[in-house]
């Protein structure tokens, strides 16, 4: 099983894509996201098709030198993340090789998917909350914590 979820919600944008505050938000975050895998290569990314999160992929890709996959079922459209959503992201989960996995995806994937995924396989509790666009919720599999990086 993947030792630690990080789910990276895209930065600030606007229908073209990500702003600058977009960009310099991920940049950022993504060295504590460096620091949070160890600066480890057993790492894969996963983003939503979406383009804002495409850019937030793009960069953090770069910034750790691990390259990323889209997958359609990580983009939202608002509201609350749907069953095939949250199913796709625990598949993901399950047939990972990698020690950590990151997420690029929306509001509802990083406010709701942990309580999923604390529930469904791990057998316990975490908090449904929403953060803020740039942050990233990091969940630690093994030690059942989680937090939030900005």
């Amino acid at each position: 099983m993947v030792k630690k979820l990080i789910i990276l919600r895209h930065g600030n944008y606007n229908s073209s894509g990500l702003t600058g505050d977009g960009m310099r938000q991920i940049r950022s975050v993504s060295p504590k996201i460096a620091e949070e895998i160890g600066n480890s290569q057993d790492a894969c990314i996963i983003s939503s098709t979406a383009i804002r999160a495409k850019q937030s992929a793009d960069i953090l890709s770069k910034i750790l030198g691990i390259p990323y996959v889209e997958n359609g079922k990580l983009h939202t459209e608002g509201g609350d993340l749907e069953l095939d959503q949250s199913e796709e992201m625990l598949r993901i989960i399950d047939s990972c090789p990698n020690a950590y996995l990151i997420f690029v995806s929306h509001h509802e994937a990083a406010k709701y998917f942990p309580a999923i995924l604390g529930k469904k396989k791990l057998q316990c509790f975490f908090s449904v909350f929403s953060i803020e666009k740039g942050e990233a919720k990091v969940i630690d599999c093994e030690a059942l914590k989680e937090k939030v990086i900005r």
